[in-house]
């Protein structure tokens, strides 16, 4: 499992990392972490989406109570475009793992997604108040508050999650999140329907 993920981290050793999986899944075929892995590997960087599939929702019958499993088929069903299924998960994963940042912030980005913009605003506030070295939430914060057209505020938040960690916090980054965030045909923040959201954070 260790090797599997090692080599994961090499694009160009995707298929060894698949091999060292598949290797790991011969000698415990119900653990659970091998099956998440397996299936985030096969999601995140091979793109088969099917093989992932059957990988996670075995992992979710191995332990239903997993809010990890559902977490990572949240971002499965995302992925589909099954946006109900993917909330469904991730909500699951927040009920079960209420103190896990990661399962708020991807639920932030799926209501996003929806134009659901004050709802994923608080999912969003909610992965810093359970990390605030989250840096993915200020940043998805950042998309968000760009997206309907509250620069500064977006830029408050791009600074923070720079400040957290560089490497997830350039302006393409979230001028990328802002466009997904926006509804489908609209052309900039002053044509995508938003109300304006509030500019509080998780200090105040």
């Amino acid at each position: 499992l260790e090797n599997g993920i090692s080599l994961g981290k090499n694009t160009q050793r995707w298929n060894q990392a698949l091999w060292a999986y598949k290797t790991a899944l011969d000698l415990a075929p119900s653990q659970e972490e091998v099956l998440l892995g397996i299936g985030w590997h096969y999601l995140d960087c091979l793109g088969n989406t099917s093989a992932a599939k059957e990988a996670l929702e075995y992992a979710r019958k191995v332990n239903p109570r997993s809010g990890q499993t559902h977490r990572v088929l949240g971002n499965l069903w995302h992925r589909l475009g099954a946006e109900d299924l993917a909330e469904q998960s991730l909500l699951k994963a927040i009920w079960l793992s209420p103190s896990d940042p990661l399962s708020a912030c991807d639920l932030g980005h799926v209501l996003g997604e929806q134009q659901r913009y004050q709802d994923a605003r608080v999912r969003f506030l909610d992965a810093k108040r359970l990390d605030p070295a989250l840096a993915d939430a200020d940043i998805g914060l950042a998309g968000l508050y760009k997206a309907v057209g509250q620069v500064q505020d977006a830029e408050k938040f791009r600074q923070r999650a720079f400040e957290l960690d560089p490497s997830v916090a350039s302006q393409r980054t979230v001028n990328k999140i802002a466009s997904l965030f926006r509804s489908k045909g609209a052309e900039g923040p002053e044509d995508s329907g938003a109300e304006e959201l509030g500019a509080e954070d998780e200090e105040d």
